[in-house]
């Protein structure tokens, strides 16, 4: 059975904490966040041809690390572990040797459009 970790901090802790917190919401105020509306196909379409819609983000993203730096880049995301007492979670690594290969393929004009799946 997992043990909880209890911290026991002092006033230093305690002050850092707070200059950590007032220097992040004075740059998330100066933050400014862009997006686009991506409308060609959707998760229904990745789902036809069994891809999952976040298996399709992290390798675009890749791609376009690779594509920009010509190396794979270092890529991970959060994933949760139910079965841990109050949603302990881990990282997935989604830079795999499968997804640096795909990168290349993508990028080869020698490779054929069939091949690239």
């Amino acid at each position: 059975m997992p043990l909880e970790l209890i911290f026991t901090t002092d006033d230093v802790i305690a002050k850092a904490q707070d200059k950590a917190e007032d220097i992040y919401f004075t740059n998330a105020k100066n933050m400014e966040v862009l997006s686009a509306r991506f409308t060609l196909y959707g998760k229904d379409e990745l789902r036809k041809h069994n891809l999952h819609p976040d298996t399709s983000c992290q390798l675009a993203i890749q791609l376009a690390y690779y594509t920009m730096y010509s190396k794979p880049g270092p890529c991970y995301e959060t994933a949760a572990t139910r079965k841990f007492y109050k949603g302990r979670t881990e990282t997935i690594r989604s830079t795999t040797p499968e997804a640096v290969e795909w990168c290349k393929a993508m990028l080869d004009p020698q490779v054929s459009v069939c091949s690239r799946d």
